[in-house]
Order: C-alpha cells, then sequence, then structure tokens
C-alpha cells in the first residue's frame, strides 16, 4: 500500500537542526546540494567554534534548535579562572581548560571582579575566625593533640568539640 505524502514548498536551501543536551549538541544539515549529515560536538566552546565552522563550510543559512532548560545558553568563562582550580575537582585538567575556553565582556570581567573581591574577604574573615579559635583553645593543646589521635578526628572536629561544649558550659554558667 503506497502512503499519502504532502508536499511543501522549500524555502530554506540549506538548513540545519539543533538539539541541544547538557554536554552535547547534536547536529542536522541537509539541502540542495549537500548530504544530510548528523554529527556530535560537545558543548566547550572551542568544539561550538568547529561547530559554527562545519556550518560555515556547508553554506548553512538557516537554524533550527531544540533545547529543554538553559542548555541553549553560552558559557563564557576566562582561562585565567583555570589557576584557581583546586580541590577535589572530578574533571581533568584538559576537560576544565576545555570549559574555560570563551568569550569575555566588560560586564563578565566587573563581576569577576567582585566575585574575586568577596572570595578574598571571605578567605580573611576565615583566617581571622580560625586564629581566634585557635587562641580560645591554646589552654587546652595536650588535650587537642590527644584527640586528634584517634583515627577519624582531625584538628577542625577537635576544634568544633570544644567550641560545642564549651559554648553549652558558657551559657549554663552565666547569670
Amino acid at each position: 500500500m503506497k502512503k499519502d505524502t504532502v508536499a511543501f514548498e522549500q524555502l530554506v536551501s540549506r538548513g540545519c537542526g539543533l538539539d541541544v543536551h547538557k554536554e552535547i549538541v547534536v547536529v542536522t544539515i541537509q539541502g540542495k546540494g549537500i548530504k544530510t549529515m548528523t554529527k556530535s560536538f560537545h558543548t566547550y566552546t572551542s568544539s561550538l567554534i568547529k561547530l559554527r565552522d562545519w556550518l560555515k563550510k556547508h553554506k548553512i543559512t538557516h537554524i533550527a534548535m531544540e533545547s529543554t532548560g538553559v542548555y541553549w545558553k553560552p558559557i563564557y568563562n576566562p582561562k585565567q579562572l583555570l589557576s584557581m582550580v583546586h580541590g577535589c575537582v572530578k574533571a581533568n585538567r584538559k576537560a576544565i581548560e576545555e570549559s574555560l575556553t570563551g568569550y569575555v565582556t566588560a560586564h563578565h570581567r566587573l563581576m569577576l571582579k567582585k566575585i574575586w573581591k568577596n572570595m578574598h574577604r571571605l578567605e580573611t574573615t576565615l583566617s581571622e575566625v580560625d586564629r581566634s579559635i585557635e587562641k580560645a583553645i591554646k589552654s587546652l593543646q595536650i588535650e587537642l593533640d590527644l584527640l586528634e589521635q584517634i583515627p577519624g578526628v582531625g584538628k577542625k572536629r577537635c576544634y568544633r568539640y570544644h567550641l560545642r561544649n564549651r559554648c553549652r558550659y558558657d551559657s549554663v554558667s552565666r547569670p
């Protein structure tokens, strides 16, 4: 049995469909004079630049995009942030570097400056609090050293234990 088909006038000579996901963009191109092709690109800026170049190479004139949530939004991060990456990071250095490739506007620079100033202020505050705690528990150093010998009990846990108990004691003993 033959199926009926509906014919439409072709308005776009070379088009592209994008299906944008969190970590990948699936792209299909189709049109006059080109073979229908589907490729996948990562969402890193460098990969999106390759996507752009691939579309230009095939002279794609129109793009239709499907995306869920905010995955369609471009991400702009300066490479300088790579130097700030430390601690437990699940990605390797190359993946982090890829994700930080992008374009930075004056607004981005302003926001980064504000964030860095705030981080510095918080780090300074934390240092002050640490010094205050160390001063407050200096008289208990022998007990703290003994507590730290217990497997799984570190300096911070000892400090918390002491401060929590001291706060309870102080609140009871105050008139």
